[in-house]
């Protein structure tokens, strides 16, 4: 996973703010004084289900156009309960695919959906990003006892991709259904998965591996071509 000139980086971004992880991302640009604070670091505030991690944060838009023009980091700082068949995540890394800037400018075919009153000033936003990790936080009732997709159960501390589509990955944490995550299968030490690897585990590893073996299949004989930019 690399940053390059064919990626947008949205303005303002202050990385000292961020996590180590999410620093990754930026840490190849220089960028102007900060204008206002955007992703919250590593902090407990309490225990109390989604307070844990302190305000919600997010890079968020609008209106679909050039995202050079349109995106913004938004601050939430609305009380937020865990419901039965939740989990809390705190996202560790979340891409950036070229795929994301078209889901922004409104070209892309998969349509992301609206994050009622996310923004405090200018209510319903589009939430960017579409693929990332998250470490499971705090983990609703039911959704222990009833596991999450593919009957797979998540525990406190488990690494989860989302499994929905355009669900807005570009935030520090949030609140979801245990339908829409799947646990990565990792140990706890000494794991090969990393984070990078993880965060972009569900867009382009499954797609070549759809092209190579559901769409043609590869023979002994067959040559594969890759180019250098390879998305995210």
């Amino acid at each position: 996973m690399s940053v390059s000139g064919g990626h947008y980086v949205p303005r303002n971004f202050d990385p000292t703010l961020m996590s180590v992880s999410c620093r990754v991302f930026f840490q190849a640009h220089k960028w102007p004084p900060p204008t206002r604070n955007l992703l919250v670091q590593k902090r407990y505030h309490s225990s109390n289900l989604g307070k844990v991690l302190g305000p919600r944060r997010a890079i968020v838009y609008k209106e679909r156009g050039n995202p050079h023009d349109v995106l913004y980091a938004t601050t939430n700082t609305k009380p937020v309960e865990l419901e039965g068949g939740q989990i809390l995540v705190k996202f560790l890394m979340s891409a950036i695919n070229p795929a994301d800037l078209n889901v922004i400018e409104g070209v892309y075919p998969k349509k992301p959906e609206l994050t009622k009153d996310f923004d405090l000033v200018n209510g319903d936003v589009y939430m960017a990003g579409n693929e990332g990790v998250a470490q499971v936080i705090a983990v609703g009732e039911s959704a222990m006892s009833n596991g999450v997709s593919k009957n797979l159960r998540v525990s406190v501390g488990d690494w989860v991709l989302i499994d929905k589509p355009q669900m807005g990955t570009w935030t520090n944490w949030k609140v979801v259904q245990s339908t829409d995550i799947i646990r990565v299968p990792r140990r706890d030490s000494d794991s090969k998965i990393t984070e990078p690897m993880a965060a972009t585990m569900m867009v382009n590893p499954l797609t070549a591996i759809g092209l190579l073996s559901d769409i043609n299949r590869i023979q002994d004989s067959h040559f594969v071509l890759q180019n250098g930019a390879n998305s995210a």
